[in-house]
């Protein structure tokens, strides 16, 4: 059952954590910033993998928030910007992660090229507790007009149903889920995807984009699906976006942003090679919230241009306690 974000403020902790293994994808989707090279360049976004030495950093650091303050992070998630698997030391990331027992959903979020028979058996093992699959399309022809590759999709096909012989084999409980974006699906192919799919998924969903943090420097919102949730829903009114309050990201660099769909980096508060990641969430982070309650947010920021509190559900609206959060951040 979801958390109403509004039922546990303050957070000590952030709620959701994302980690970033891997800021680089071998897909150049038509939706994501991360695919537009011309647009990092314009953000001056770096790229590249994150090292072990920063990633261990990145768990102490939660862990010592973890016991001075008593909260755990209900999810966290290995994946941000990039492709997860193309970081060779995920699997000992996921093991490092899972032995400090700092979450009881430890998840990636993958595009399933790179999930070979060696990548899922070593992910399982290393006690990876959900995936999810992004699924683009349902032929090869689909897959090139979203994700600029040519890609094979019997292969992203026979890549999951391995994954969960594997998980069987291993006699894991790792949660799988297989999620698509509606772009232009007809109720046949909607239909072929649960077909596909239900077979080698604990779950499987149509989802809809419903766009980025500076989305005005490219339509990263895809035509069909404005004005709905992820979940399909219409987009109604929130004052106040719930992310600075409950989910934190740290990036492949160690920089940390509070929010997971800041694709340009512009809202980054520190670095965790500088500062401790209990100082960057409950300190470095305040400004921004303040920002939010009071509605002063600047025109040249990120958030002025981002649907994500539109697009979010019910279970982050969090202007029913306005009130509150300007005691809690005065």
């Amino acid at each position: 059952m979801p958390v109403y974000i509004k039922d546990v403020l303050p957070l000590k902790v952030p709620l959701v954590i994302f980690i970033d293994p891997s800021n680089v994808c071998n897909f150049k989707c038509v939706f994501c910033p991360t695919g537009d090279d011309n647009l990092l360049k314009q953000v001056n976004r770096p790229k590249g993998m994150m090292d072990l030495n920063l990633f261990e950093k990145v768990i102490d650091d939660l862990d010592i928030m973890v016991k001075k303050y008593g909260q755990r992070p209900a999810q966290i998630s290995l994946f941000k910007d990039g492709e997860p698997l193309l970081n060779k030391n995920l699997p000992e990331m996921i093991s490092i992660l899972n032995k400090k027992n700092l979450t009881d959903q430890l998840e990636i979020t993958t595009n399933a090229s790179a999930l070979t028979p060696e990548n899922s058996t070593k992910i399982i093992q290393a006690g990876l507790k959900k995936i999810r699959y992004s699924i683009y399309h349902l032929n090869d022809e689909g897959y090139l007009k979203v994700t600029n590759n040519k890609i094979n999709f019997k292969k992203i096909y026979e890549n999951i149903k391995n994954f969960w012989k594997i998980k069987k084999k291993l006699n894991s409980n790792v949660h799988v889920t297989a999620k698509i974006l509606n772009y232009d699906l007809s109720k046949e192919q909607e239909l072929f995807f649960k077909k596909t799919f239900e077979p080698y998924t604990n779950e499987s969903k149509i989802e809809y984009l419903h766009g980025w943090s500076l989305s005005d420097k490219k339509d990263l919102k895809l035509g069909k699906n404005k004005g709905k949730t992820a979940d399909g829903e219409d987009y109604y009114f929130k004052k106040i976006c719930s992310q600075p309050f409950s989910r934190l990201t740290v990036l492949f660099n160690g920089d940390v942003t509070p929010c997971c769909v800041d694709w340009s980096h512009k809202l980054v508060v520190g670095n965790l090679r500088n500062d401790s990641l209990d100082k960057l969430w409950n300190i470095q982070t305040n400004p921004l919230r303040k920002k939010h309650i009071e509605g002063n947010i600047e025109k040249d920021s990120p958030c002025s241009n981002c649907s994500y509190a539109l697009g979010s559900g019910k279970f982050e609206d969090i202007d029913s306690i306005e009130s509150h959060l300007r005691e809690l951040y005065p």
